[in-house]
């Protein structure tokens, strides 16, 4: 399975999992397969907890 596909997994629950958590089953560059997932049109929300701690969760796709 691809770091791509484990934050999908992780996501997919539609809670708040904090850039850490992110980054422990995607690795360093998980911002690269956020990207890459919402290149997709998966739509990941993202909120501000404080400096250098952010939230992000899966609220579904975008459908062409």
């Amino acid at each position: 399975m691809s770091n791509k596909d484990l934050m999908l997994e992780l996501l997919r629950d539609g809670k708040w999992h904090s850039n850490r958590e992110l980054q422990d089953v995607a690795g360093f560059c998980y911002s690269a397969r956020k990207s890459e997932l919402r290149k997709e049109g998966w739509i990941i929300q993202p909120r501000h907890v404080k400096a250098g701690k952010w939230e992000y969760r899966l609220t579904g796709k975008r459908y062409a």
